[in-house]
């Protein structure tokens, strides 16, 4: 779809612009999984601490590799390539930095609007606090309007790196679920559920969504990206 016909017909229905961007990260990894690369953390290790970084940004660093050497070149496959795929982007309210943003999805002729699409990246694995980490480091901005605190949006995403062997993504998810049906922060509409429609687009099983209400503001709907890095990251 060429972006400009998007902005013209889509100003107020984003919808199609937001599948547009989960199949690309879809296709990205695919993509990634195509050429073969293994990411070893001693080496990752050892280029933080040759820029002199004691503690080593996983996450960022494998969020940045899969941006830039992915989505940002296949986005013309999307027609999204007059859209602008930013990283760590400062969240603004009242001309205070709120927080960063992971991944920012912009168009230019929607900036006025104050509408754009972000995706917050967490590791995932096993371990209970990376589990936790997701839900009260991920979703709970969300349903708190730490993210999107003026924006015209109720739609966002998040996308997971799942690391380790042993990880059992089914399990992860169930766990996320059942951290939510008791979470006091977090009111949820809808627990995390296959997301078919993507799934059918994509050919990829793991993608969630769910919903969770926001205090005096539309409920915020999340789509939930599972990348499959077990055999791809090497501890």
């Amino acid at each position: 779809m060429n972006a400009d016909l998007f902005v013209q017909n889509h100003s107020d229905d984003l919808v199609s612009y937001i599948d547009s961007f989960n199949e690309l990260i879809i296709y990205g990894f695919k993509s990634l999984l195509s050429t073969g690369v293994k990411y070893n953390h001693s080496d990752i290790k050892s280029k933080f601490k040759k820029r002199g970084r004691k503690r080593i940004a996983l996450e960022d660093y494998l969020r940045n590799d899969f941006v830039n050497s992915y989505l940002k070149q296949d986005r013309k496959h999307f027609g999204l390539d007059e859209f602008i795929i930013g990283l760590e982007i400062s969240e603004i309210l009242d001309n205070i930095e709120n927080g960063s943003l992971d991944i920012k999805l912009i168009s230019p002729k929607l900036c006025d609007n104050n509408q754009y699409y972000i995706v917050e990246c967490k590791i995932l694995s096993a371990l209970k606090k990376r589990k936790d980490y997701y839900v009260n480091d991920g979703i709970m901005r969300f349903s708190s309007s730490q993210y999107y605190p003026e924006a015209n949006m109720n739609e966002a995403g998040m996308m997971a790196f799942v690391i380790n062997e042993s990880s059992v993504i089914e399990e992860i998810v169930s766990y996320i679920n059942d951290s939510l049906s008791s979470h006091s922060q977090i009111e949820t509409i809808k627990m995390l559920a296959k997301h078919q429609r993507l799934i059918s687009a994509t050919n990829y099983e793991y993608i969630y969504e769910s919903e969770h209400g926001r205090d005096g503001r539309k409920n915020i709907k999340l789509t939930h990206i599972m990348l499959d890095y077990r055999s791809v990251y090497l501890p």
